[in-house]
């Protein structure tokens, strides 16, 4: 009788402490996994430079970073979701607590990262007791969601901003669900407070899966609702929902509405990727698709069998609204990810099966108390046999039908040597050999604590440890392949001291963001310089088969002798108008240096590097601003393209206009214009004018937040030669001043700070409202 007593009498006192405290164990455990796992990290220096903007500068609205002259020949950041990410104040107040600890934390970054990582494991924590699960249960998913490995990667390649988003996603999810219960201020002010920091972390995948999420919330909560529930007061709930959305963007307004403008004038490159049907292996065996793990694992669905495994208890079980509704998800999210919206289904269907997972360890823990004997029990025995049976199945298909997964692996890995596919055939029976058994060590672990051997306690830290094996085996052969820099070291330096202003035109596949840049395409781009590209290739890569037309006129591919090569073409023999035309807009656009893995024959450029990297300077690069003889207007892009094209075309000649000029300009070479001044959001220029003039900016037309001003007049900017800025000047001396003040960032500064301080004050009343409840 004593051995009997003594594993119950330890998993109730277990239990009862683990009711108390399980949130401090919980994140004991999860800092130790996090230190181990990123080791690598902890003591190093980090390279990132500071991830977001002084928290002081949000007070002066017109020195904020919210033009980047880097990418694109110039754009707003409202394109690029990591310089809007950079502008979170909340971010920005929260770090800047973080930097006094720089001189004694090499890695401050870091440190922000991992504090956010423990953040979601204690928001996961407390969601999971919010839906009435056990402590034991709500800490097995906190800490195994810590090591989901599409969480890994996102966090080693280097993407923070999914990651860091997808921190904030189990606290807008409870304190939402608390204030659709209660109904209170607090959990209002919470609810809305956390949705609009996620949605200034910039991510937009993570916060549709984040709203989805809500909108789910709202429904389950309107079937699990008693029946005496009236419809007025789901419609209630569904308006007070509404609510926190439209705070939330409210909040986020100096993002949201000058991107809203923005978008008015750019084009979304939506990068959209599909999982296959035969990618729903992956769920099962993560090399199914070759070198997954190595090469896009952040297409990955794999996160341990055992996850798998114990979520089907919930649907087993448990069986309720909540159950259900987690399911749907997880079903929706599988058939967004094969329609397209990988990215989506990737980060949604871990914390959905996770969730699932939780529920099914806390309906086997009640299911023990409630129901050993009879019918039921065999209902488990025969779900456990049919989901080994399944792992069997599968393992028994790879080995029959080896010439099917030959075909598989070809069809990812094109051209792949007979030994290399013999390789990941080893590989994916090693991994099905692997999930057989950590089914089985479940299989054998649920039936020891149904038969009453081990206790509940025991039974989830076992679980728990299996799942963690199984994550960690997959997480180690994540590796993130060093981007080693092309661009040698010499090189490089030569560039940063040159102290003019230029713009470089690189192909090279790197992002040099200390150079302004031609190209450097970001997922959305401006519609004229979109057009731009589509006319001149220069956004096409540089590689083998010369897909960039600026290099392809110079080399030719011939075969010699069985041999492919590349034959230089003489500059004589190249169309003068394509000739004519590739360097006109190099030189327009003050481009001084062409970095690039070909050969250029050409003198206008003159070779600065060949090792390796070919590296040219631009020997007729027109300056930042100049003065144009002529003025011909002509009506569309394709009309203005055309004439830009003729082989006697050059920038300086003619200047093409869509709009009658203000008046007649007249050539004089001793018209004088110097840039004085230049930042992201203001450009100062001196000009001595002897006669009427058109001046060229060489930088990109945004007719949103751009204005001009001479001597302190405002003047109209001109769309010049389809895509760039021209002024006319009369003659005299004058200071020349363009200015980026879009009046919808200005609005939504003044929206986004008095909702905040209402936010906060709301914020306030509702903790002393419901500290003067709880005392009554």
């Amino acid at each position: 009788m004593a051995s009997e007593k003594n594993p119950e009498s330890f998993s109730q006192k277990f239990s009862r402490s683990m009711s108390r405290l399980a949130i401090w164990p919980t994140l004991f455990a999860a800092i130790l996994l996090l230190l181990v796992f990123y080791q690598p990290f902890v003591l190093t220096e980090s390279n990132r430079g500071p991830l977001f903007v002084p928290v002081g500068v949000f007070l002066h609205p017109n020195d904020m970073p919210i033009w980047n002259s880097h990418t694109n020949c110039g754009m707003p950041i409202w394109g690029d979701p990591a310089g809007v990410a950079r502008l979170n104040i909340f971010d920005s107040a929260f770090f800047s607590v973080l930097q006094p600890l720089r001189s004694f934390v090499p890695d401050v970054e870091f440190l922000y990262l991992f504090l956010n990582l423990l953040m979601f494991c204690a928001f996961v924590f407390a969601l999971a007791r919010q839906n009435k699960i056990a402590p034991a249960p709500a800490a097995y998913m906190a800490l195994v969601l810590l090591l989901a490995p599409q969480y890994v990667y996102t966090v080693l390649s280097g993407a923070w901003m999914e990651i860091l988003s997808l921190c904030l996603l189990p606290a807008v999810l409870l304190f939402t669900q608390l204030f659709l219960q209660r109904r209170t201020l607090l959990w209002f002010a919470l609810a809305s407070f956390f949705y609009a920091f996620q949605l200034l972390r910039a991510s937009a995948v993570i916060s549709i899966v984040t709203t989805i999420f809500m909108l789910a919330i709202f429904v389950l909560q309107l079937f699990s609702k008693p029946a005496r529930t009236t419809i007025a007061y789901k419609f209630k709930g569904g308006l007070l929902l509404l609510a926190v959305i439209i705070v939330g963007f409210l909040t986020a307004a100096y993002v949201y509405a000058p991107f809203v403008e923005y978008f008015r004038f750019a084009h979304l490159e939506a990068s959209r990727h599909a999982l296959s049907l035969a990618d729903l292996l992956l769920f099962l065996l993560p090399s199914f698709n070759g070198a997954v793990l190595q090469s896009t694992p952040h297409l990955t669905l794999y996160f341990s069998v055992s996850i798998l495994f114990f979520a089907g208890f919930a649907l087993l079980l448990r069986r309720d609204a909540a159950v259900y509704a987690f399911a749907a998800l997880v079903v929706f999210s599988i058939i967004a990810s094969i329609m397209g919206w990988a990215f989506a289904g990737v980060y949604a269907i871990p914390i959905l099966l996770v969730f699932l997972a939780g529920f099914g360890l806390d309906a086997l823990a009640a299911f023990k108390k409630n129901a050993l004997k009879g019918d039921s029990i065999r209902r488990v025995d025969i779900f456990m046999i049919m989901t080994f049976s399944v792992f069997i199945a599968v393992a028994a298909l790879l080995l029959i039908n080896k010439s099917a997964f030959m075909h598989h692996i070809l069809k990812q890995i094109p051209l792949l040597p007979i030994p290399g596919q013999q390789a990941y055939y080893r590989t994916v029976l090693t991994k099905g050999a692997l999930s057989l058994v950590f089914i089985g060590f479940a299989f054998i672990v649920i039936r020891l604590f149904l038969r009453a051997k081990i206790g509940a306690g025991a039974f989830v830290i076992i679980a728990l440890l299996l799942t963690l094996i199984d994550l960690l085996l997959v997480d180690y052969k994540i590796k993130i392949a060093p981007q080693e820099q092309q661009l040698p070291r010499s090189q490089l330096q030569r560039l940063q001291q040159d102290d003019s202003r230029f713009r470089i035109f690189s192909t090279l596949g790197e992002s040099f963001t200390e150079f302004e840049s031609m190209t450097n395409c970001s997922p959305m781009q401006l519609d004229v310089v979109r057009d731009f590209y589509s006319e001149s290739g220069y956004n096409e890569p540089d590689m083998a088969g010369m897909r960039n037309p600026f290099f392809s006129k110079y080399t030719r591919l011939v075969s010699r002798f069985g041999e492919i090569i590349e034959e230089p073409i003489p500059v004589q023999y190249i169309e003068p108008a394509r000739l004519n035309f590739d360097r006109s807009m190099l030189d327009m656009l003050n481009v001084k240096y062409i970095l690039c893995n070909s050969p250029i024959y050409d003198p206008v450029y003159r070779a600065i590097s060949d090792s390796g990297v070919y590296i040219y300077e631009n020997s007729a690069i027109l300056p930042r601003a100049f003065f144009v003889d002529s003025v011909a207007v002509l009506a569309g892009r394709r009309a203005i393209f055309d004439a830009m094209k003729a082989p006697d075309y050059y920038p300086t000649k003619v200047l093409y206009l869509e709009k009658t000029p203000p008046f007649q300009v007249q050539h004089s070479d001793s018209n004088q214009i110097e840039v004085t001044h230049s930042s992201g959001r203001t450009i100062k220029l001196e000009a001595n004018i002897k006669q009427p003039a058109v001046l060229l900016l060489s930088e990109v037309f945004y007719p949103a937040g751009w204005k001009a001003f001479v001597d302190g007049d405002n003047v109209e900017i001109y769309r010049a030669n389809y895509f760039l800025r021209a002024l006319f000047v009369r003659q005299g001396v004058h200071e020349i001043e363009f200015q980026y003040r879009p009046f919808t960032f200005i609005a939504g500064w003044w929206i986004s700070a008095v909702v905040i301080g209402l936010l906060l004050a709301t914020l306030l009343v509702g903790v002393i409202l419901e500290s003067r409840t709880r005392e009554k």
